[in-house]
């Protein structure tokens, strides 16, 4: 076998063998930002993948491919010394390729220069000047630009700019300081003391892409040589034509005393450096005959290095690399200002030459602002990975720079053409009109990718900088307070105060008590205890929901809606469905309402994670009961889509997991207002109420870095409005599923009380505002008239109506003395969608079996016989108080969404206009579900905690 053959067999394992034995970390990083292609062949200015996907290289390994990759010329000279078997590396002669290419490097470069020595890398190369610096002046400190990167050497990271790459490598070399760039007062300041060796220079960072003005360099070359400072320019990246000029000091006019250079060097087929030196630097360095091999370097003259070098300046003279570079950096420029004129997330074009910085900044463009803002919270250079990240999957392979500076980077070939510029600007172009969409921001292009990474990377630091929590503390504090227990006013203290403990509260509460947040959970209701369970429907109503069950809407309809106000909230006494919202909810809430990052994929895994802990599942055949199979059979008889309901399996409540994880949590605690200090939320105020008698017994405050109302849909605007937040929109877009029941009488018994409490519904009508259910109903219920059906209860079964409430609107407002007022009018929409819905039930009895059916219309009869009521019910003229509707789900008071002037919050429920403060419960939807809204709630309170957790983790929050 020969070698190629060897190589060719093992071509694809390459990420394999890498993350076996070279580096898994950053192979990982790659794979979770979808970035694992595994690259077969390269050519110029692309790279083609193992499936055939094709790669323009604005990369460029880092700036070492400037002539493009695998250079004919380049291979043809390494091909050439190898056949020539000349000696290599004898270490007591003289390398004659070595010579060759100092003499053509000095040509390019002179004067001063006069000396070179070589190395293997642009870091060594400095290290090389940090040495003969500090020996040339017997000084010992250095200075180095804020923002410079000079290499990851033990030397050379010691001048790095960024404290991130340092982190845990001290102690470094401790007498290197940076001063601010084009500061030249700062500069003056710092070698009028005289114990400088050197100052170290790029003429464009490598790693802000920003350059450093010709004026600076000028007046810093004209006061190193004022005070005996070596005045060193690092040209790794910026060296042999890359900027316009063979070298970025003569572009400056300045004449450095040393001058590295790589990158280019090679061609990118070899490692080589060079430290080109003045006669002055050189004959100080070596003046004693003793300081012969005071620098020696085993493979830095080898004769490949060598070859590849200077085929390299033969590639690089013939293509006229500074005029060529000019121009195509003109042309680059000048498309990359166009676009910035189209989309204002474009800051600056910044570097010089062929190094381009583009940097970013928050865009006015609120559905993008809002996702900038997200990333912004987790790495401030979020915004750029998202853009690099879907650059790549276009087949563009940029540059990330350095930490935290929120820009792209490009390196691009010197060999471009005009269709290779086209492609990429076309590509980038593409990928900024995509963040305009909502649903593919930059939010959700990171989801399962590098945001991710960098997310959970951040997060992880965070984590890491403050203590664990004291879990002995947490044992002990970490249970259920009732109203027996306190004897005196409540002054607590805590990182996040989640107001209200339904479904969506307890979910928020446990994940952040599990990040290690300290999260006080405060409920208006009792405790349900397991002796209350299996009562009356009246004495429940009457101890575990608002207003006693009684609660009623003002406006053309008296519609009575269920509020539960107990530990759990909503989770104790729904049927345990937990049902998806269909796709097409999250496109309009985007389209209509401009909510951001909330697509069905995205939701698809918070929804994932709420159902793996409850266990949900289709309703099996074996509980439906005989009230559900009907429903089935008179659906599927009539040619509809008929589903199970799923279900919870296991898990109904997340308290007892919330209190594993050390929260707290305080039952009847009624808040009634947040606490203020200017716009920023500093937690809230309320009252213990005595469950028995309603009366306040103990005053209530919790101090809190962050506040979360998850009261319910009716409750927590009012605690807004109540704490003087004046949003016009407050409270005033409730919307509801409004419902109707319709009864069919059976010949054999049914037991509406027995079986699953909802089992079946129709799915296929979704898309018309429209469901059909099955439910159930207690004895208590059905005996009430005016039914007057006396003993035909038990072969009686209830099956619901409920429409999208489209075209019905309401408002939860505090009246002036402090109460609450809750007003909803029935669109005429939704009467029509109702009476629709109520005919297909009646028709679907009939169907199944039903000698009779009860609409309860009125206006129509109490009781029918034949199908034939489908068709009257139908063709009724009906007002809204003709229907005796109901509802329990309740959303859209404190609807999310992107224009503060018609949603109270952002995406992520974040309040405008307030700090500090974020709502999680259904008020949040800007519109119907289209389904039972608790797993949807669930599952955005799990997408929220995120968020929360990243700003208000172990280093607080981040301040908007």
């Amino acid at each position: 076998m020969t070698f190629g053959d060897f190589v060719q067999e093992h071509l694809h394992s390459s990420t394999h063998l890498a993350k076996r034995h070279v580096h898994p970390r950053l192979l990982h990083m790659f794979e979770i930002a979808g970035m694992d292609a595994v690259f077969t062949r390269a050519q110029g200015a692309y790279l083609w993948t193992d499936d055939g996907r094709e790669f323009l290289d604005m990369l460029t390994g880092g700036g070492v491919y400037f002539v493009g990759r695998n250079h004919p010329h380049v291979r043809a000279a390494l091909r050439d010394v190898l056949d020539m078997d000349l000696p290599n590396l004898t270490a007591v002669n003289a390398s004659v390729l070595g010579g060759l290419l100092a003499e053509r490097l000095l040509t390019l470069a002179g004067p001063p220069f006069q000396k070179v020595v070589f190395a293997n890398s642009g870091s060594e190369a400095v290290d090389i000047c940090l040495r003969f610096t500090r020996q040339v002046t017997g000084r010992r400190r250095w200075l180095y630009l804020d923002g410079a990167f000079h290499g990851r050497t033990y030397g050379a990271i010691s001048l790095c700019g960024f404290a991130e790459m340092k982190s845990g490598q001290e102690p470094l070399m401790p007498t290197c300081t940076p001063v601010p760039r084009d500061d030249i007062d700062t500069l003056r300041r710092e070698l009028a003391y005289g114990d400088v060796a050197a100052l170290v220079v790029e003429a464009v960072q490598g790693m802000t892409c920003e350059a450093v003005s010709y004026e600076y360099l000028r007046a810093a070359e004209q006061l190193c040589e004022r005070y005996g400072t070596v005045f060193v320019m690092d040209e790794v990246q910026t060296g042999l034509g890359r900027l316009g000029s063979w070298f970025a000091c003569h572009a400056a006019g300045v004449r450095p005393q040393m001058l590295t250079i790589s990158k280019i060097l090679s061609g990118g087929e070899a490692p080589v450096s060079a430290a080109l030196l003045t006669q002055d630097i050189y004959d100080r360095v070596y003046a004693d005959f003793k300081s012969g091999p005071i620098y020696w370097n085993t493979y830095a003259e080898n004769n490949l290095s060598m070859a590849a070098g200077l085929a390299t300046l033969e590639v690089l003279d013939e293509l006229d690399a500074p005029a060529r570079a000019k121009a195509l950096s003109d042309r680059i420029r000048s498309g990359l200002w166009e676009l910035a004129e189209r989309y204002d997330v474009i800051d600056r074009i910044t570097g010089a030459g062929l190094i381009i910085g583009i940097h970013f900044k928050t865009s006015a463009h609120l559905a993008l602002r809002v996702q900038q803002r997200i990333l912004s919270a987790a790495e401030p250079a979020g915004f750029a990975a998202a853009v690099h990240v879907d650059l790549h999957r276009r087949g563009i392979l940029v540059h990330i720079p350095g930490f935290g500076v929120n820009a792209i980077k490009l390196l691009p070939p010197l060999i471009l053409e005009e269709p290779d510029v086209r492609r990429f600007l076309e590509a980038f172009e593409e990928v900024l009109a995509g963040y305009r969409r909502p649903v593919s921001g930059p939010v959700a292009g990171l989801a399962g990718g590098a945001a991710r990474h960098v997310v959970h990377g951040v997060q992880a630091k965070l984590e890491a900088r403050r203590p664990a929590p004291n879990m002995s503390v947490a044992a002990q504090t970490a249970r259920v307070r009732v109203h027996s227990e306190y004897d005196r006013a409540l002054a607590l203290e805590c990182d996040v105060c989640v107001v209200g403990s339904g479904p969506a509260g307890v979910v928020l509460a446990k994940r952040l008590a599990t990040a290690g947040l300290d999260v006080v959970v405060l409920e208006a209701g009792p405790v349900l205890a397991q002796h209350d369970k299996g009562g009356e429907a009246g004495e429940t109503l009457a101890r575990f929901f608002w207003d006693g069950g009684l609660r009623t809407t003002r406006g053309n309809v008296r519609l009575p809606t269920l509020q539960a106000r107990c530990l759990g909230g909503g989770s104790v006494f729904d049927s345990a469905i937990r049902m998806r919202a269909p796709d097409f909810v999250f496109r309009q809430w985007a389209d209509v309402d401009g909510v951001d990052g909330l697509s069905a994929e995205v939701m698809a895994r918070h929804y994932d994670a709420v159902e793996r802990f409850m266990g949900a599942h289709p309703v099996g055949d074996e509980v439906q009961g005989r009230r559900n199979e009907l429903f089935r059979a008179g659906a599927e008889s009539l040619g509809y889509r008929v589903e199970p309901f799923c279900r919870n399996g296991q898990n109904c409540s997340v308290v007892s997991e919330l209190l594993a994880a050390g929260g707290r949590v305080y039952t009847s605690v009624h808040v009634d207002k947040a606490v203020m200090d200017r716009n920023r939320v500093r937690g809230v105020r309320g009252a213990v109420i005595d469950p028995i008698t309603g009366r306040r017994t103990h005053r209530v405050r919790v101090d809190a870095r962050c506040t979360v109302l998850c009261a319910g849909a009716l409750s927590s605007p009012l605690i807004l409005q109540r704490s003087g937040h004046r949003a016009d929109c407050l409270g005033g877009n409730v919307r509801m599923h409004p419902s109707a029941i319709v009864f069919g009488i059976f010949d054999d018994d049914v037991s509406p009380w027995s079986g699953a409490t909802q089992g079946y519904h129709v799915t296929g009508s979704l898309d018309e505002g429209i469901t059909l259910e099955s439910v159930w109903s207690s004895p208590s219920v059905l005996g009430v008239p005016p039914l007057g059906v006396g003993a035909e209860i038990g072969r009686m079964a209830p099956w619901a109506v409920w429409v999208n409430g489209a075209d019905s609107l309401g408002s939860a407002r505090i009246r002036p003395g402090g109460g609450s007022c809750f007003r909803y009018d029935l669109g005429a929409g939704d009467v029509s969608r109702l009476q629709e819905g109520m005919a297909r039930l009646v028709e679907m009895f009939f169907a199944a079996g039903a000698r009779s059916v009860l609409p309860g219309i009125h206006g129509l009869a109490s009781r029918y016989d034949d199908v034939g009521a489908a068709d009257v019910i139908r063709s009724a003229r009906l007002e809204p108080q003709d229907i005796p509707v109901a509802s329990n789900h309740v959303f859209g008071s404190t609807a999310m969404g992107a224009d503060p002037r018609r949603h109270v919050t952002d995406s992520f429920g974040a309040v405008y206009g307030l700090d500090d403060v974020y709502v999680c419960d259904t008020g949040l939807f800007p519109s119907s579900p289209m389904a039972n809204p608790m797993l949807t709630v669930m599952a955005l309170a799990d997408r929220q905690a995120g968020v929360l957790v990243e700003r208000y983790g172990r280093l607080g929050p981040v301040r908007r």
